[in-house]
């Protein structure tokens, strides 16, 4: 059997799409031995590596709203703190070690001293994982390595070039998809709009390098904090992806 690599994109709740996505696969025997992710496909990636399935980290994102920011406290800078959330996934990840992870995960977050966007896969995880997921103008930057991170998506919202060469065949899950119709937004939707145009270009790019691409449609219907969708965002990551898995392309993913 081919050795499979997930990459998983950056979308905030949308990121819980992924699960769905992951769902679909894991019912078709396909697992990853290596999985790339960046922002909330980061999170979803690591819960994945650490051994919970699609359902279950679905009802942790329920029960703790982790993609949200009701739990966390405004700091004078402007920003939300992250405490919170760091509280949670040193619970969840108690070794707090990319070593301890059952999967292979590489994460990448935004070096916004350097410039550069950066990639993680061993040493400490947690910290790794809030910087990757830290977006901009929400939540506080993470300073770490003696310097600030934030959204990994900010440069690189789509890491699949780190699995070249590292599996025989790639699965990518893109969930920021738009439609194109004139419709009335509001101005969180704009921003959310016109970050995922101006990266939208590298990801049609990048998709090249995936063996199947699953991308749900008008994914950006929902907004990077809209919790209330959390199970249809689900349910669409899943219904979409089990209606690509048919068993030709199974078969061409287990060849």
């Amino acid at each position: 059997m081919p050795t499979v690599g997930y990459c998983l994109s950056g979308g905030g709740v949308r990121g819980i799409a992924h699960l769905g996505v992951m769902k679909a696969l894991d019912e078709k025997g396909i697992k990853p031995s290596i999985i790339a992710g960046t922002s909330a496909g980061a999170l979803m990636g690591a819960f994945y590596a650490a051994g919970f399935t699609p359902d279950e980290i679905l009802e942790l994102a329920l029960k703790s709203r982790f993609l949200t920011s009701s739990n966390l406290q405004w700091r004078k800078a402007g920003f939300f703190s992250m405490r919170f959330f760091n509280r949670l996934f040193s619970i969840i990840f108690p070794k707090n070690s990319f070593e301890s992870l059952k999967i292979p995960l590489i994460v990448n977050a935004t070096n916004i001293i350097t410039g550069e966007s950066e990639y993680f896969e061993n040493g400490e995880l947690v910290k790794v994982l809030l910087a990757s997921a830290c977006v901009p103008m929400i939540f506080q930057p993470v300073e770490m390595k003696n310097s600030v991170y934030m959204d990994g998506g900010i440069l690189d919202n789509f890491p699949v070039q780190h699995l070249i060469g590292r599996c025989d065949k790639i699965v990518g899950s893109y969930v920021n998809d738009m439609d194109i119709a004139s419709k009335k937004i509001s101005m969180a939707t704009i921003i959310d709009r016109t970050f995922n145009l101006a990266i939208n270009d590298t990801i049609y790019m990048k998709k090249q390098h995936c063996d199947m691409f699953i991308a749900p449609p008008d994914m950006m219907r929902y907004g990077i904090m809209d919790m209330k969708q959390a199970t249809t965002i689900f349910n669409d990551g899943y219904q979409y992806a089990a209606s690509l898995l048919t068993d030709d392309v199974v078969k061409k993913l287990a060849e």
